[in-house]
């Protein structure tokens, strides 16, 4: 394999101090003295429990939301999900940053996609779920994605990993593809890796999508054309999604129409370094 362009690798560390920037930025607007969305949202859970009673909860949830909605053009979040009532709401949204891997053990960095969920029950009762991994793609990725896309910039990089991201939620319906290989079609690039579970820092399990690397469509031959429809089928898949009403069983329905394809476990050096999940040792 030819050695990734140094423009490439240049691209990587440019979208990386771009995505740490706008962590930075949006986290203080949304809690003043924060870095990160992880620390942003556990502010704002605690700034929840202080509030009394359940209208001022939703109302401060439905502030939020609105901040992350009017300011989503040319940054690195994006929502997932608003109901909000009077006395009870759930937020969510996801975000795009650069991290280590989501399991441990596993000694890389590349762009996290991540949901954060926020809620608030008629009672006043609620809490926040933060850093649940809902797709990865590796430095390696993200390098190959600039050399072999066609000028390719920050924001389109963006648009892809989101989609990477929602794809990763979706897939969190059902385990049908755990474990398996996935590819999704993004315009005239395809991205391909596996479907991951893991147990995120709070002890729960989480299903991401982690992209190894991306192809460009027009160079693949017919060895690789499987691949390909299951990525133009994934891709389908999440816009019908997207545009529609989002509830288990359509999702589960979706999520059926796409093609099951083994992943090669034998080859898997990250599954090899990996520390076992709770679910493993169970």
């Amino acid at each position: 394999m030819a050695p990734v362009p140094t423009t490439s690798r240049i691209f990587a560390d440019r979208y990386r101090r771009e995505a740490t920037r706008l962590e930075k930025l949006h986290s203080h607007h949304l809690a003043p003295g924060t870095a990160t969305w992880g620390d942003a949202m556990t502010a704002i859970e605690a700034r929840l429990e202080k509030l009394p009673g359940p209208i001022k909860k939703t109302a401060c949830v439905r502030n939020t939301a609105t901040y992350l909605r009017t300011h989503q053009d040319n940054s690195m979040h994006f929502m997932l999900g608003l109901y909000a009532r009077k006395r009870s709401s759930v937020m969510s949204f996801g975000t795009i940053n650069f991290g280590t891997h989501p399991l441990a053990g596993v000694s890389e960095d590349g762009v996290s996609v991540m949901r954060h969920t926020v809620l608030c029950r008629r009672d006043g009762s609620g809490g926040s779920k933060i850093n649940q991994s809902l797709g990865y793609i590796s430095r390696h990725a993200v390098q190959r994605l600039h050399e072999r896309g066609s000028e390719l910039t920050i924001e389109t990089a963006t648009n892809m990993f989101s989609c990477v991201g929602m794809l990763g939620f979706l897939l969190g319906y059902a385990n049908t593809h755990v474990n398996s290989a996935m590819a999704l079609r993004v315009e005239d690039m395809l991205a391909t890796g596996v479907v991951r579970n893991a147990i995120n820092e709070d002890g729960e399990d989480c299903t991401f999508f982690e992209v190894r690397t991306f192809l460009p469509v027009d160079n693949m031959d017919n060895r690789q054309a499987a691949m390909l429809k299951q990525g133009e089928i994934a891709m389908t898949a999440l816009r019908e999604w997207v545009e529609g009403d989002r509830e288990r069983e359509a999702s589960e329905a979706l999520l059926a129409k796409i093609p099951a394809m083994r992943w090669r476990e034998e080859e898997d050096y990250v599954l090899q370094t990996a520390v076992k999940t709770k679910r493993e040792n169970a």
